[in-house]
């Protein structure tokens, strides 16, 4: 039986995709996930003017817990961007 206790090291990845995004176009929650659909504006230059399309670029699945924990971040960053915002809990990072 595994120890949920056990550290879990903390590997960064410099090679990790880099998804841009213009807004998200859903959210589902499904059991304790949160499914979210990202997208960005693209060109068709096969005619001109060439119409623009919402494309799915990315799409993320995070637990329930961590989402709701994200968001209180991101909410508490935009508020005041000069305060780092608190470390996951359970992330080992300092």
């Amino acid at each position: 039986m595994a120890d949920d206790k056990a550290e879990v090291n903390f590997i960064d990845n410099p090679h990790a995709p880099e998804i841009y995004s213009h807004g998200y176009s859903g959210l589902w929650r499904n059991g304790g996930l949160l499914h979210i659909t990202f997208e960005a504006p693209r060109i068709d230059h096969g005619s001109n003017p060439g119409p623009i399309n919402r494309v799915v670029v990315g799409r993320l699945v995070i637990p329930i817990e961590a989402a709701m924990h994200l968001a209180d971040n991101i909410k508490g960053f935009l508020s005041n961007p000069e305060v780092a915002p608190p470390l996951p809990p359970g992330s080992g990072l300092h």
